[in-house]
């Protein structure tokens, strides 16, 4: 027998802006009648399969708040306001923002909404801009935007079983301004049926209910940056630290008590946010009455001095030292998941047909099954961990069938028996101490995605002084530590500097600031000039570059297109281009750098692919169903490079001379004007794409007068 404990991670930060009371970002809202409900309503079907629910408590909040109708998103705002009195930004503002979906595979249901989506790219490849865009949409084609967007972010299930949604689902256009009440009342009714299923299915024992930190925040690094320092000896670190371990017990005791206020009992379990342990971290979750944990296998490795490699079918060969809990001196028991599959469900298996992708991971545990052996009359446990709600979007059906078909064949399998961790725990499994525990979370056993890169530590510098500021004050109000708080989450250093970006950075930058703000206005204190603009801000010339004759250079970070999640196979990194000043015009320099950690194969290709806007007709990519006018193929790790133009009768290929320059590669790239580009980066392995697809980057290329470029 093998026990498996499927742990479903649901957490989003506070949207709630502190200086207006507006929610900026819709998720929260669109997530609940998307993902939260469905997941373990679907649960219930197959009552013996036990899974586990990780709410973070900012989330919850939030929802009680529309619940309670004192929360309205943006997009609710842009969605009511009557057919004919948008503004010009408010047009621009829906036609750029109502297609935050997976173009993949929300589109498929809706035709209309397939229509409207290929307009906008025409307007777009036209080089518009969103206000021109916005001009060319009528006044129909908006409402039925608006209405389409919020079906399409609204789960199957519900749009089939409930009558009013079944009925705008099947209409498909011509909508009125009566349609989108009726339907973002449904998205209340959905929205308050959440937590009291949750609620029921704990009561029934069907799930466990799990907490984490009330914000969010990396406690690690609450307690002391430097801690960092341990699985990243050589990043320049903030300094001073910031070291306020009293925050990290007040953001632990606030999740368990909302934990009991809502569910009636104190939590058993709390996943520590982004599975970050240390020692001290471990105390503090001892202090609050933890049973048990969770973490990765990448802090159980470096932990044990180890690695994972596994066999043909996927098993570690040293399969039982994974799946086993452990224990820190006296703390609470760690669970550590198996990262390849959790990965597999986060990342792979929505592009894979449904009944394979669920008999591959009923394989997988079969094949743990065969080769584990506690010794100790109790089944191994493997643990499956994953953010519960961002990759759905790209299964078919929100990842309906997948999960159905992968439910009935364990649920048919008395073999696997799929249980809770406090469950796992009560059968008395030999619980075997750990000689060290490493520092890390679970992101490469590190902690550099939220701290040891200018901008993420540029943000850490500014928590800390306004955080000081708090502390040096002789009245503080409750809301001014709650700014604290959430300031404290860890969603604002995920999204700044390198390794993580979205269509939203804007807004997490803004949200991050104004909390900073508060907690100044409210001391009395005059706002910090710095946090009047955007910590990306960084207009200086990197050193280097400007000692070898680059100007007007800007950076931008790539991330993914699942920017909220995190592929172990990551590579986009950075780019930087720039201008050369030689010439009339110059030449374009652009330079990438991989995120930390890629290791290119033999064989592998980066392709960087310029879509130029107001340009003619662009040319298809082989092997990515890519447009574009001009695109660099570069062979990894060589750097070996061949530009290819867009010309009348196909492609037309120039090689390339690149050098190896800050921890990646720089080229001089001909034939392409000053404008603005569309820029996608792909990873080609095996002349397959590999690797989480980036998101189009939009730059702009200008040269300044020559007055100017020669101060």
């Amino acid at each position: 027998m093998l026990h498996v404990a499927l742990v479903w991670h649901m957490h989003q930060p506070d949207y709630r802006d502190p200086l207006t009371g507006r929610l900026i970002l819709p998720w929260v809202r669109l997530h609940a009648v998307k993902d939260y409900l469905d997941l373990v309503t679907l649960g219930a079907e197959f009552p013996t399969i036990h899974q586990t629910f990780n709410l973070v408590p900012s989330l919850l909040d939030q929802l009680d708040a529309y619940v309670s109708d004192q929360a309205v998103d943006r997009h609710m705002e842009l969605a009511r306001i009557e057919p004919g009195l948008w503004t010009v930004a408010e047009r621009s503002e829906i036609v750029e923002r109502f297609f935050d979906l997976s173009l993949q595979r929300m589109l498929d249901p809706f035709p209309r909404l397939q229509e409207l989506a290929a307009k906008r790219q025409r307007l777009r490849d036209e080089g518009l801009g969103w206000e021109a865009i916005g001009a060319r949409f009528t006044d129909g084609e908006l409402v039925d935007l608006t209405v389409l967007y919020h079906l399409a972010w609204t789960d199957p299930r519900w749009r089939a079983s409930d009558p009013v949604l079944a009925g705008l689902s099947g209409r498909g256009r011509d909508y009125g301004a009566a349609d989108r009440e009726k339907l973002l009342a449904k998205h209340h009714d959905l929205m308050a049926a959440t937590v009291p299923a949750y609620r029921q299915a704990a009561a029934e024992g069907r799930i466990e209910l799990t907490v984490t930190p009330y914000a969010h925040p990396i406690l690690p690094l609450l307690i002391d940056s430097d801690s960092a320092r341990i699985g990243l000896p050589d990043a320049p670190l903030p300094s001073p630290a910031f070291r306020f371990p009293a925050d990290a017990t007040v953001q632990l005791q606030m999740a368990v008590d909302s934990h009991e206020r809502r569910f009636g009992v104190r939590p058993r379990g709390i996943w520590a946010s982004e599975q970050s342990l240390s020692p001290a971290t471990m105390t503090a979750l001892a202090d609050v009455g933890a049973l048990w944990t969770i973490s990765d296998e990448a802090v159980l490795g470096r932990s044990l001095g180890c690695e994972w490699p596994r066999d043909a079918q996927g098993v570690p060969f040293d399969a039982t030292a994974l799946y086993r809990p452990y224990r820190w001196q006296d703390g609470p028991a760690i669970v550590f998941r198996d990262h390849t599959l959790s990965d597999l469900i986060g990342f792979t298996y929505s592009t894979w047909g449904v009944l394979a992708a669920a008999r591959d991971l009923y394989a997988r545990l079969k094949a743990i099954e065969a080769k584990v052996d506690t010794g100790d009359g109790v089944p191994a446990l493997v643990t499956i961990a994953l953010d519960g709600e961002n990759c759905w979007e790209f299964y078919p059906e929100d990842g309906e069938p997948f999960l159905r078909a992968f439910y009935a064949l364990v649920a048919a399998d008395p073999s696997l028996r799929f249980v809770t961790a406090e469950e796992h725990l009560a059968a008395d499994p030999e619980v075997v101490p750990l000689p060290a525990l490493h520092s890390g979370s679970w992101i490469d056993g590190t902690f550099g995605t939220w701290i040891g890169e200018p901008t993420k530590n540029r943000a850490w510098d500014e928590l800390r002084a306004a955080r000081q500021a708090a502390a040096d004050a002789p009245q503080v109000s409750e809301s001014i530590w709650e700014h604290v708080r959430v300031a404290e989450g860890s969603d604002w250093f995920w999204w700044y500097g390198e390794g993580h970006s979205s269509a939203n950075d804007a807004q997490f930058d803004m949200l991050f600031r104004h909390r900073l703000q508060a907690i100044y206005l409210g001391l009395g204190l005059s706002v910090p000039e710095r946090l009047q603009h955007s910590l990306y801000d960084d207009p200086a010339v990197p050193e280097d570059l400007q000692r070898r004759g680059w100007l007007w250079a800007a950076s931008q970070d790539l991330g993914g297109s699942r920017g909220t999640m995190h592929s172990a196979d990551r590579f986009a990194g950075r780019l930087t281009w720039g201008g050369d000043g030689e010439g009339p015009a110059g030449a374009w320099l652009l330079r990438w750098q991989p995120s930390r950690g890629f290791q290119p194969e033999p064989g592998d290709q980066l392709v960087v692919a310029f879509l130029m806007a107001g340009r003619g007709s662009a040319l298809e990519i082989p092997d990515l169903g890519l447009a574009a006018h001009g695109r660099l193929v570069v062979s990894l790790p060589s750097g070996e490079c061949v530009w290819f133009s867009a010309g009348d009768s196909g492609w037309v290929s120039t090689s390339l001379t690149g050098v190896t320059s800050g921890g990646g590669w720089e080229w001089r790239l001909p034939d392409l004007a000053p404008g603005e580009f569309s820029v996608s980066v792909r990873l080609l392995r095996q002349n397959k794409p590999v690797g989480s697809p980036t998101d189009p980057v939009v730059i702009r290329w200008h040269i300044p007068e020559p007055a100017i470029a020669s101060v």
